[in-house]
């Protein structure tokens, strides 16, 4: 074979693997350039996915709204003014003001309690369709008669009815009342003639709501300072002196 038919074999074989290599080339790149946007495709797919599904949970939140009711006031009170200090032979109203915090009208049950060695239930009422951003005022009854003397913490409570209540933590609100011992009308734990010199006979004789009534003085709760209030409330206790019982 001569000089020149070996130098063409060879360079028509370094033609060939040269052709080779750009071919694994190009395919290499054009294989990398469909890796790529098969993952800019599933990206895509996936990104437009978790819009959608963010879409739908916030219209899915507009459509169910924002429930929340709360406990703004509770207040112990008679006569239509507010009492802490109280007697046995009394009935008392506890006013439990609510407020709807939701988006939308809300049902609840409002329910009140006092403390004495544990909760009691003084009483409970529904209320029903309470507009948005509206309040308003439960009035529930509570009768003195067997509750202990001296110190307990009134609770009120919101239920919700329906909902999750999105904020429990204003749901209940609170109170006093100081149940006394008939006579003590100064608070000071004894019937003496101080609650019947400086009290009891300033008041004998007068009627809610004459300026003279005052109704730490009558002991029944009937509206008047009398001769029942004075005979059968004060007397029997007179000089007797009382402890709390809790």
């Amino acid at each position: 074979m001569s000089v020149t038919s070996a130098r063409l074999r060879a360079h028509s074989l370094s033609s060939g693997i040269l052709k080779y290599r750009l071919n694994l080339w190009s395919n290499w790149k054009r294989d990398k350039l469909l890796e790529r946007k098969a993952v800019s495709g599933i990206m895509l797919i996936l990104l437009l996915g978790g819009t959608l599904t963010l879409a739908s949970t916030i219209q899915q939140v507009k459509a169910s709204g924002t429930h929340d009711v709360a406990v703004t006031s509770v207040m112990p009170n008679k006569q239509g003014h507010e009492k802490h200090y109280v007697y046995p032979k009394w009935t008392i109203n506890v006013n439990v003001t609510v407020l709807n915090n939701s988006t939308e009208p809300a049902n609840m049950t409002v329910s009140a309690y006092y403390n004495e060695f544990g909760w009691h239930q003084i009483g409970n009422q529904n209320v029903t369709n309470l507009a948005s951003t509206a309040q308003t005022t439960v009035t529930l009854s509570w009768k003195l008669a067997g509750v202990k003397y001296c110190n307990h913490t009134v609770k009120a409570n919101a239920t919700l009815v329906g909902f999750i209540d999105v904020n429990p933590a204003n749901n209940e609100g609170y109170s006093w009342v100081k149940v006394k011992m008939n006579g003590d009308v100064d608070g000071d734990g004894d019937c003496d003639p101080d609650d019947i010199l400086w009290w009891v006979s300033l008041s004998y004789g007068s009627i809610y709501p004459r300026p003279r009534y005052n109704q730490q003085c009558d002991f029944d709760g009937d509206g008047d300072v009398d001769a029942d209030d004075v005979f059968i409330y004060v007397s029997p206790n007179f000089g007797k002196k009382y402890v709390c019982q809790q």
